[in-house]
């Protein structure tokens, strides 16, 4: 109690001090399994009746498994979320690319060879029956003309209009 009134609590003041004491008891229990796991191969190599196995159950093999299991436990974790964290960000920003693409092209190959109009009418049409199928509007299916039925009728007015100008 008197400390906490003399000292500043780490914790609150550095960021890396309260990553580290969230991240050390962690590794420890995550160490403590492992040695767990192979103590249980210590003893099942002692009492195996293979003489290869059985040297496994030596204090020398000990000693150079506990200092290769601290670090490989140690860097594991800092390891495994850099990699998730970089797939993440690759992840994301193929989707913000793939958004684009979908936002960039022609709704129609046929777009740069038709009247401005005629591309204009067919874009909208298309749009509210994208709308539709998402259940952003509210308006039945029928109500809304095919955008191919529609191109029909103006292929025919525009042919009307070509033959009272002649």
């Amino acid at each position: 109690m008197l400390y906490g009134l003399n000292h500043v609590y780490l914790s609150s003041s550095s960021a890396t001090f309260c990553k580290l004491l969230i991240y050390l008891p962690h590794i420890g229990l995550q160490m403590t399994r492992i040695f767990l796991i192979l103590a249980c191969f210590d003893r099942y190599a002692l009492s195996s009746p293979s003489v290869t196995i059985r040297n496994f159950s030596q204090v020398s093999v000990a000693r150079r498994t506990v200092p290769i299991v601290i670090v490989i436990v140690s860097l594991a974790i800092p390891i495994l979320m850099l990699f998730l964290s970089i797939l993440t960000f690759y992840n994301l920003k193929n989707r913000r690319n793939q958004r684009r693409q979908l936002r960039q092209r022609p709704l129609d190959k046929q777009a740069k060879k038709r009247p401005e109009g005629y591309v204009c009418l067919d874009d909208y049409i298309v749009n509210i029956q994208r709308r539709i199928h998402c259940g952003k509007t509210n308006f039945p299916e029928n109500a809304i003309p095919h955008p191919i039925k529609i191109q029909e009728k103006i292929c025919v007015i525009k042919r009307r209009e070509s033959d009272a100008s002649l």
